[in-house]
């Protein structure tokens, strides 16, 4: 899945190109490249890459959309007003 998008940030516009590639039921990579219109906290151009895997049902007080980082932190991808409702 490829999308591509045009967004303001602070003082310039980056133009992003994101591909998310699954390569197992549990599985994905996301790479993101981005060119700044004007540089953004000195940077005119930025890439990231992501790999991540479901290792095992959530945890307590977790959400299968928060993340824990390789330092341990976690982090909540999207915050619970931005969630799908629950299935019945």
């Amino acid at each position: 899945m490829a999308i591509d998008f045009v967004r303001a940030v602070a003082s310039s516009f980056v133009i992003s190109k994101v591909v998310v590639t699954y390569t197992e039921d549990s599985r994905f990579t996301v790479t993101s490249d981005s060119t700044y219109a004007q540089p953004f906290m000195d940077k005119s151009e930025t890439h990231t890459t992501m790999d991540a895997h479901w290792a095992s049902t959530c945890a307590f007080g977790m959400s299968p959309d928060d993340m824990i980082g390789s330092t341990g932190l976690q982090a909540r991808y999207f915050p619970k007003s931005a969630r799908a409702p629950a299935q019945s």
